[in-house]
């Protein structure tokens, strides 16, 4: 991975995420996912020296399907998706029915 001048973008199409987004979108907490990587439960590279980054579909993998369900978690790594995260399923069907 390209550390220097990596976009949040860039990092999304190569499966990484930046650990503070991945603990927002999964319910951990920011240190797990550190102590996950260090580890090395799951990949982390750093990313212009000192934001930390972490493979999405690894980190998916390691928390379990149960988990990822039961969360409302999904593996796409699309910002308009992270949204809809974490919300119940049927209040989603329910506004985007209206």
């Amino acid at each position: 991975m390209t550390h220097s001048r990596t976009t949040p973008d860039d990092l999304r199409a190569q499966g990484w995420v930046y650990c503070s987004e991945a603990a927002r979108l999964t319910g951990l907490a920011v240190q797990t996912l550190y102590r996950w990587i260090e580890a090395g439960l799951v990949p982390g590279e750093r990313v212009g020296g000192y934001r930390l980054c972490i493979h999405w579909d690894k980190l998916l993998k390691h928390i379990g399907k149960a988990t990822c369900k039961a969360r409302f978690i999904t593996p796409e790594l699309d910002p308009e998706s992270w949204a809809k995260q974490g919300e119940d399923p049927k209040e989603r069907e329910r506004i985007e029915a209206d």
